[in-house]
């Protein structure tokens, strides 16, 4: 009677050692936790590896291209005329502004200071926070004598009316402006002694052929066309801020450029970036550009 008492005992030690474990398809045992239904750690939090970590940070970095400005082709976009609009809000110039801010860019705003005085501040403050650089562009957008301004103006009257210009300017948005753009971009000797006078270089723009984008029958791939024409390393554009057919250009413009290495900046940063001082940028005569070659202003017009 004991031994079939110790027999069964037995028996039933055999079978629950057996059921501890479970025999996989090639008979190899596998973990009795397995059998409760607990994954493995290594299968419910897979480590990332090193690797994974710096192509992770690598792929959020923005690739601020003012760190090294000399591995780029710059490339200064300029707009005539501001401010044309009294609102910040979805009118052209604020349209140009935001599709140079997304190509990682900004540009130059040359200001009308009777076009201030009516249109107030609104878009030039709305320009200066998005990074873009205001410019000298006459309080009356007169000065010497052709069939748009009317009159040859004496250096004093010249004087009086740019000053007026950058006194209102630095009054209503704190920017004291550093360049000059002309009326018509019109000079002779008596402008040149009133910008001395204030020490403002003269900018022009477009080496080799207008582009003209304030005339209505001139289209937005004309516009791309021209400022394509004249594009290269060190050039300033000179555009219109006030119509769709320039916003609209704009943004072919800059996604063919961006794609070209170009990068977009102002005026200012295109001659600190090229290692011009600007104290000793020439006075006397249009500024174009900078020579990709020699590094040194452009002062003719065909290039």
């Amino acid at each position: 009677m004991k031994k079939s008492i110790s027999l069964i005992l037995l028996v039933i030690l055999l079978i629950l050692t057996a059921g501890c474990g479970q025999v996989d398809s090639d008979g190899g045992s596998v973990s009795s936790n397995n059998s409760l239904g607990l994954n493995n750690s290594s299968e419910t939090s897979k480590p990332t590896s090193s690797v994974e970590n710096v192509s992770s940070k690598e792929d959020t970095l923005v690739d601020d291209w003012r760190t090294h400005p000399e591995d780029y082709k710059l490339i200064a976009l300029t707009y005539d005329d501001a401010p044309s609009f009294s609102d910040a809000t979805g009118n052209s110039t604020v349209k140009i502004i935001d599709t140079l801010n997304r190509y990682e860019g900004r540009g130059t705003l040359f200001v009308i200071g009777n076009k201030l005085t009516t249109n107030g501040d609104a878009l030039l403050k709305f320009a200066v926070d998005k990074g873009f650089e205001l410019g000298n562009h006459t309080y009356s957008h007169k000065s010497v004598s052709t069939s748009e301004v009317g009159k040859n103006w004496t250096a004093t009257e010249n004087l009086d009316d740019f000053k007026r210009c950058q006194d209102i300017v630095e009054t209503w948005t704190g920017v004291k402006m550093k360049y000059l753009r002309p009326a018509g971009v019109h000079a002779n000797e008596a402008l040149y002694e009133a910008a001395k006078g204030l020490g403002l270089p003269c900018i022009s723009g477009n080496c080799k052929s207008a582009v003209s984008d304030y005339k209505s029958d001139v289209s937005a791939e004309m516009i791309v066309e021209r400022v394509l024409d004249n594009a290269f390393d060190g050039a300033i554009i000179l555009l219109h801020g006030n119509n769709t057919r320039t916003a609209e250009a704009t943004e072919r413009i800059c996604d063919i450029l961006y794609n070209e290495g170009y990068r977009f900046c102002t005026v200012d940063e295109l001659f600190r970036f090229k290692g011009l001082d600007y104290d000793n940028l020439p006075s006397g005569v249009m500024l174009y550009g900078v020579d990709p070659v020699t590094g040194e202003p452009i002062v003719e017009k065909e290039y």
